[in-house]
């Protein structure tokens, strides 16, 4: 630059002096010599021409800087030919306008050396004159060849300064000591949405803030009145957060004449730090109503965080009692090294999982934990921390422990029991205890695999194999009953099988207890002989009859009967077996200890407690019938029979109670009932039948005589009173057959049907009125075998009742559709429905809510219905409509033990 600054000096004062030379021509002519000796010592080129350019004169520079010789100038050379062709228009031009006197002052052209190489050049010219007469131009050519390339340098260099500032994310913005914009960065123009150039000249606080002054307490601001750095927060009025950092400017002087401002939008910085603080604070929120405890340790075990259910595990009131210990100090001393191990072998995997250990806790407890643990690195991958979530496995572990002793002691009791017990699964043995190989003789290795058929007497095969695969599909089976199993040596053995369904290795099996009755048989037998002999020898030998109690108290121990001792107070001091069993205990201390009244169900326990004031006023009471519960709340029927308890002295001590479960024998006896009322109602139905049909032929044969008799001079109202009496002589022989329909078997003349058929003829028959819509959904519609008339009457009774239900009108949707092998067809209105106490007699013959009928309509739809094997539903809603759903089988098996498809 220096450099630089000294060639335009030079060239200015060659200028001044080319400018004088007019002046001066008689000067340089006496002084010729001593001109030419100074020129050619210049480092410029200065040259003469005449008015074409032709060159009358250089300098000794000039020869240097083109490359020409003293033989070349001889010859002629003229200056146009220095110059590049393409300045050659544009140098004559300029040339012809000198010549004038024109004043151009300096400019640039491309010079061309004599080898072709071309150069920067700057040419100031001026009027040669000679006695008043312009002869042609003199002037001075200097080779700015390094000035270009400082120029260009400095060209580059405010390129690469503008391209770095307009590349940061920053907006640069250089201001006066009054705001006003000088210079800005592209970026600064974007984030104003205007050009660098259009900020040039206006106010940061105008185009940013929308202000007409300066906002209070600006950065920028308090950097012009301090002289000093200073940084802020500014929100712009559209809600956009800046960081501004202002930056005085000083002249060479020190004193302050600008501004820098560099700003940075932190709107989303701004934003994910909230983000941030708000998830931090759920974290943490998260963390402390965590049920497990959590710590954040650094690597060299020193506590950082711990939630409070790490508080209350560690038994601390306040984090601030952990934060800065080592966490090592809290693991048991034996657990210790181990901690190192695992704290070695997270470093290098990144986790642990499932880690156990034992910590004292503060006031000195020993806790059992199973750890979960994670490096957490920074942002370089760098380890810093290690996250720990536990869980308080104490109780587990003690449960465990108490698990392993009850599997130690159902071991013990498993092979040292007198019963056998034995697990069937797939048909095959697959567990049998040292009673099983002790009862049938077989060796352990002949019975582990075997097919449990083989070892049951081939009279019970069939029996306990029925038994068997009803227990494993669900089906309530007995679960304790008498068998004979044939021993290795041939004999049979009776035995008592206890079974129950229960899952083995992930499947479905057969837990068996076998019991060896053959000693309880032959006391049963002996039993029922001193039962016979014991009324004529009472009182000769009540000796002999207490011992014969004592024996019978260990017979009873082994009844199928569920045998039941209580105190006086109904708690249960003993049972058996078979008490457990009717009432789902798996085990006798579930049962002892408790009232034996909360087995019973809350309608019967007041008749319970009379009952219990009467068997110890008179020793004893027989088959009362209670409802008795099961473990699950189930009631059952029951029979009981109870019995004192008394001591030596005969003191009553307690009650002794046999029940027997009675469900089948209810069943039986409601089967037995319903049957004895259908056999009622069909005598009812043949006698009236029989009574009634005679007059009712009889008036509808006088009726059929009358109208023919009367048919020429009958009036509209007679007619109308005999079809009147038509119409109920036909509805009284209705009744009668249904009568003895719903009380006769039921014959079914099957044939292949799609049930959409019958559907569409039983609509067909029904008078359905305009103001209710029927609408058919037929989703599935497979071909069953069905006896198509009964089941079209089921159909239309089931429409005409709809109808019935519907006086102001309504919706009938018919739908069918296929459900788990079964068809169901669901009629579903919206009528009146059925009132919620009503429901349970709607199936009951002789029951209707109609003023007109005999309640026989929805009875003989169920019995249709069941002989074609399904069953019938009916649902309603007061108010809301009824629906009722028929469930017919696609496949029905008939007596032969065929299937219909």
């Amino acid at each position: 630059m220096k450099e630089t600054a000294k060639l335009s000096e030079a060239n200015g004062q060659l200028q001044l002096g080319i400018s004088e030379v007019g002046g001066m021509e008689n000067f340089l002519r006496r002084n010729e010599d001593r001109f030419r000796e100074l020129v050619d010592s210049l480092p410029q080129i200065v040259w003469e021409t005449d008015d074409k350019g032709n060159i009358t004169f250089a300098n000794r520079y000039a020869f240097k800087a083109f490359g020409y010789t003293q033989e070349d100038y001889d010859k002629g050379l003229n200056v146009f030919q220095m110059l590049i062709p393409e300045d050659l228009d544009r140098a004559v031009k300029n040339f012809q306008r000198v010549l004038v006197g024109e004043k151009l002052g300096s400019i640039e052209y491309t010079a061309r050396r004599k080898d072709g190489s071309t150069f920067p050049v700057a040419i100031l010219a001026n009027r040669l004159t000679r006695e008043n007469k312009c002869v042609g131009l003199i002037g001075v050519v200097i080779d700015i060849t390094e000035r270009k390339r400082m120029e260009e340098a400095l060209k580059k260099a405010e390129r690469e300064k503008a391209l770095i500032l307009d590349s940061i994310a920053e907006d640069v913005i250089y201001q006066d000591k009054d705001h006003r914009i000088v210079w800005t960065n592209r970026t600064a123009g974007t984030s104003a949405s205007l050009t660098a150039e259009q900020l040039v000249g206006r106010y940061c606080y105008e185009v940013w803030q929308k202000r007409s002054k300066p906002c209070v307490g600006c950065p920028v601001t308090k950097s012009l009145e301090t002289g000093q750095p200073q940084e802020g927060e500014m929100v712009a009025p559209d809600g956009r957060i800046w960081l501004i950092r202002g930056y005085p400017v000083r002249d060479e002087k020190g004193n302050i004449i600008g501004v820098v401002e560099v700003t940075l939008e932190v709107t989303k910085r701004k934003r994910a730090e909230e983000a941030l603080r708000e998830s931090e604070e759920k974290y943490r929120s998260l963390v402390d109503t965590s049920p497990d405890p959590i710590t954040l340790t650094d690597l060299d075990g020193k506590i950082l965080m711990v939630n409070r259910e790490g508080l209350k595990v560690l038994g601390c009131e306040k984090e601030e009692e952990l934060i800065g210990k080592n966490g090592f100090e809290f693991i048991a001393p034996e657990y210790r090294q181990h901690a190192l191990e695992i704290m070695r072998c997270l470093l290098e995997t990144g986790s642990a999982r499932n880690v156990e250990y034992k910590i004292v806790k503060m006031d000195g407890t020993v806790v059992s934990i199973e750890t979960n643990m994670s490096v957490i690195a920074d942002a370089y991958g760098k380890p810093k921390a290690i996250l720990a979530v536990s869980r308080d496995i104490t109780e587990r572990k003690l449960a465990e422990e108490a698990l392993r002793e009850s599997e130690a002691k159902y071991s013990a009791v498993v092979e040292n029991s007198k019963d056998g017990i034995i697990i069937i699964q797939d048909g095959k043995l697959k567990f049998v205890n040292t009673a099983s190989v002790e009862l049938a003789g077989y060796t352990p290795e002949e019975l582990k695999g075997a097919n449990f058929l083989n070892f049951v007497a081939p009279d019970y095969r069939e029996l306990v194999l029925e038994r068997y695969n009803d227990r494993l599909e669900g089906k309530k089976v007995p679960p304790i009953y008498e068998i004979e199993i044939i021993k290795k040596d041939g004999a049979p053995l009776p035995v008592e099988i206890n079974a129950a369904r229960i899952n083995f290795q992930g499947k479905t099996a057969d837990l068996v207890f076998l019991r060896d009755i053959t000693e309880r048989k032959r006391l049963e037998k002996k039993l029922k002989e001193y039962a016979e002999r014991l009324e004529a020898m009472v009182e000769e030998r009540t000796k002999e009859l207490k011992e014969s109690e004592e024996k019978l108290r260990t017979i009873l121990s082994s009844s199928p009967d569920a045998i039941t001792v209580t105190d006086l107070n109904g708690n249960v001091i003993e049972c058996n077996q078979a008490t457990l069993d009717v009432h789902g205990f798996s085990s006798r201390e579930e049962v002892i200890g408790q009232s034996a009244f909360k087995y019973i169900a809350e309608k019967d326990r007041e008749k319970a407690n009379r009952n219990l004031m009467k068997t110890l006023m008179l020793g004893s009471v027989s088959n009362v019938e209670y409802t008795l519960l099961t473990r699950d709340g189930r009631e059952f029927p029951a029979e009981l029979s109870a019995s004192v308890l008394r001591d030596a002295s005969g003191k009553p001590i307690g009650f002794v109670a046999i029940t027997k479960d009675i469900t089948e024998r209810k069943m039986m006896e409601e089967a037995l009932l319903k049957s004895e009322r259908l056999a009622t109602i069909g005598e009812v139905a043949m006698m009236v039948g029989h009574d009634l049909r005679n007059p009712l032929t009889g008036i509808a044969g006088a009726v059929y005589y009358l109208k023919k008799k009367l048919a020429s001079s009958m009036d509209e109202k007679t007619a109308e009173m005999f079809e009147l009496i038509e119409k109920n002589v036909q509805y009284s022989n209705k009744i009668v057959e249904d009568l003895l329909e719903y009380s006769g078997e039921v014959q079914l003349e099957l044939a292949e049907a799609s049930v959409k058929s019958v559907v569409d003829v039983a609509l067909s028959l029904v008078d359905v009125p305009d103001n209710i819509r029927v609408s058919k959904v037929v989703i599935d519609d497979p071909v069953v075998m069905v006896d198509v008339e009964k089941l079209k009457r089921v159909f239309v009774n089931i429409v005409k009742n709809s109808v019935d239900a519907m006086p102001e009108g309504g919706e009938l949707t018919i739908e069918t559709r296929l459900a788990g092998g079964n068809l169901k067809i669901i009629f579903a209105d919206t009528g009146r429905g059925v009132p919620p106490e009503l429901l349970d007699k709607i199936w009951a013959p002789l029951f209707t809510t109609k003023a007109r009928g005999l309640g026989m309509g929805l009875p003989i739809c169920k019995r249709l219905v069941e002989a074609h094997g399904g069953s019938i539903l009916l649902e309603s809603l007061l108010g809301k409509g009824t629906t009722i759903t028929i469930t017919l089988p696609i496949k029905r098996k008939i007596k032969d033990g065929e299937n219909y498809e």
